[in-house]
């Protein structure tokens, strides 16, 4: 099957079908309010009949991760553009997102937050610098549902226009009401994550986002759809160079620096680069896994004093 045509028809019907739900929208970037791929994301989003609110940084705030305006009594700019549903804020993503629910949207918080789409594509462990992950990692913190979405580096126009074609797509599928759809398996688990969510509401767990990134091609020549893990190797390196004893260094970035391993060939790094769409799920959750937990608090010992999780050292 020719993976290409699939993809090449999944977003004709998109384009031509009527959206399940009409969901209130908050969407923010890190590029600022008046790139490219937050007003391409905005329109389609508009387009397919949900109610946007955009609310991005007055500048670029690429890089920023998870950062925040500390200052706290400071005043910043916050502005309202000739479209009565954008505004801008002088802050950083994680702002936009804290101003928009705290003050602008308090007493009717969004469905969803959706971040992008990025001038640049967001995986591996650049992922965690990202100022367009990290607005969607603090929604998430808030138990709203969010999406991250970049484009790869040398997108156009018309990719980040597929880009939020391909992104209506799936918040068509994330409302879809499972309980219409599957009433047999319904009946049997009504407590079940796809049985128990209203109608309308996008279906995910709990404090869980998507990271999606398109790659900078034409729509006939995109791989497919690759549903990934964020990968921990990366083709890009940011490094600096110079003589310490000049006073000054110099930022460089790298490319091709590592060669991935057989598990890191199926991760969105990877997959991006072969030409797949990747979406990735992420959750905001700094704790190490299980395993990592308990053997730390084996070698801890007696240092600790207190221990609710794993009960007293052996």
């Amino acid at each position: 099957m020719n993976t290409s045509n699939v993809f090449s028809t999944v977003l004709i019907a998109a384009a031509l079908a009527q959206p399940a739900s009409a969901l209130d929208i908050l969407l923010t970037n890190d590029d600022g309010y008046d790139s490219t791929g937050v007003n391409a994301l905005y329109d389609s989003l508009v387009a397919a009949g949900h109610h946007v609110t955009l609310v991005a940084p007055m500048t670029n705030q690429s890089g920023k991760s998870m950062s925040f305006n500390s200052g706290f009594g400071a005043e910043v700019a916050f502005q309202q553009l000739a479209d009565p549903n954008q505004y801008f804020l002088e802050g950083t993503p994680v702002d936009t997102i804290n101003a928009a629910t705290s003050v602008l949207l308090a007493d009717n918080l969004p469905d969803l937050v959706i971040s992008g789409a990025n001038h640049g594509q967001n995986v591996g462990p650049i992922s965690n610098s990202s100022g367009t992950v990290g607005a969607a990692l603090r929604a998430l913190q808030m138990n709203i549902p969010a999406i991250a979405v970049s484009v790869g580096l040398g997108g156009q126009p018309e990719h980040y226009q597929a880009a939020a074609e391909f992104l209506v797509t799936v918040i068509d599928q994330l409302t879809v009401d499972e309980a219409a759809v599957l009433p047999w398996w319904c009946s049997y688990v009504p407590t079940h994550l796809l049985c128990s969510t209203a109608a309308g509401t996008i279906n995910l767990p709990s404090r869980t986002g998507l990271n999606i990134n398109y790659p900078s091609l034409s729509v006939e020549d995109i791989a497919g759809v690759a549903y990934t893990r964020v990968s921990t190797y990366s083709s890009i390196g940011f490094t600096f160079r110079g003589d310490p004893a000049s006073g000054t260094l110099q930022t460089g970035i790298t490319f091709g620096a590592a060669t991935p391993t057989e598990t890191e060939e199926y991760e969105d790094t990877r997959m991006l680069e072969k030409g797949f769409v990747t979406i990735s799920p992420i959750n905001p959750d700094l704790n190490a896994d299980l395993q990592g937990q308990s053997m730390t608090r084996y070698k801890l010992g007696d240092l600790i004093t207190e221990d609710e999780i794993f009960g007293p050292a052996r």
